[in-house]
């Protein structure tokens, strides 16, 4: 993540890298997922940080 994408309002405006290890470890935190959910959650909705915060969301509460 760059620099200014570290405020609240524009980390989730951000686009997630997944070369960047980084970056991985980083959102994975921020998300509280693995690499691998990441990954599927980047393949599925594409980099789009605020897509893929939904697309996580989403399906922790549908197996809740």
């Amino acid at each position: 993540m760059s620099e200014d994408s570290n405020s609240s309002g524009d980390r989730y405006n951000a686009d997630i890298n997944l070369e960047d290890e980084g970056e991985v470890e980083e959102w994975c935190r921020a998300f509280a997922c693995t690499a691998a959910e990441l990954g599927a959650a980047v393949k599925a909705m594409g980099h789009s940080a605020k897509r893929v915060r939904v697309y996580l969301r989403d399906k922790q509460q549908s197996v809740s």
